[in-house]
């Protein structure tokens, strides 16, 4: 008996950002050591993909130092209670709402040159209906204060079974 395949696609990225993205999230010149996070995000009623490629890529406004860390986190609800008692609508990260957050991935600083732009991926699993991205800036200076130079991005990855032939 021949054995079923299982293939991956990608569905439609769901991103984060400033402007002109699917969820608003206060990016632009975001200063250093401070956090925010996104209005919230819905996938929709009934059947969703749970895992999701996330992409961060964030420039910085001035020259910075090579280790430091953007931490992008995600805060997952039931529509009713959010993880970290987030609002519906983006606003300020606190620190204190960072123990109740899923840390996804640690964008890390590679050169001290400005606008560079730095970006990592990572898989990530989002087993509900709503999230919310935060986004921690770590460095000594802030992001780079134009629209969109820091954008979030999840892509489903949806696992298809191909029938034996």
């Amino acid at each position: 008996m021949a054995e079923s395949k299982i293939y991956t696609s990608f569905g439609t990225p769901i991103t984060f950002g400033d402007s002109a993205q699917s969820y608003a999230i206060a990016l632009n010149g975001l200063a250093a050591n401070v956090g925010i996070y996104s209005n919230r995000a819905d996938f929709g009623a009934g059947s969703v993909p749970t895992t999701y490629l996330c992409r961060a890529s964030f420039q910085k406004g001035v020259a910075g130092v090579v280790n430091e860390i953007i931490s992008v986190y995600v805060f997952t609800s039931d529509g009713t209670l959010a993880d970290g008692t987030l609002a519906t609508t983006g606003t300020t990260l606190t620190t204190a709402m960072l123990p109740n957050a899923w840390w996804m991935l640690p964008v890390v600083v590679e050169s001290t040159t400005t606008s560079v732009r730095f970006t990592r991926s990572g898989l990530v699993t989002i087993p509900t209906r709503y999230c919310t991205i935060g986004v921690m800036n770590s460095l000594t200076g802030q992001l780079l204060g134009s629209a969109n130079a820091c954008v979030v991005s999840l892509t489903p990855i949806i696992d298809a079974i191909q029938p034996s032939a």
